[in-house]
């Protein structure tokens, strides 16, 4: 940080914005938002083939939407040198 800047604390750790994701004519997602503050737990729920898979599969990067915004703003805790980072930020 420079001389002079204030650190603003972030208030969400997901924001997922007008989230669309098609598979052929087929569509998983449809102009889904979530804002998602830091502490708070979120549960998805549905029936089997409303997307809330293909939605955790671009929150972790294994997907992309067709269309949306969507920003994470991890914070760490400690340094973590294992192969679980990547899941450990997700559930952070």
């Amino acid at each position: 940080m420079m001389q002079g800047e204030t650190k603003v604390e972030q208030k969400y750790a997901v924001q997922m914005k007008n989230i669309t994701k098609t598979f052929g004519h087929a569509i998983a997602n449809d102009n889904v938002s979530i804002d998602l503050e830091y502490g708070e737990i979120l549960s998805l729920l549905g029936e089997n083939g409303s997307g809330k898979t293909t939605l955790m599969n671009m929150l972790s990067g294994i997907y992309f939407p067709d269309s949306g915004k969507m920003q994470q703003f991890v914070r760490h805790m400690m340094q973590w040198n294992s192969e679980w980072e990547w899941f450990i930020s997700i559930l952070n």
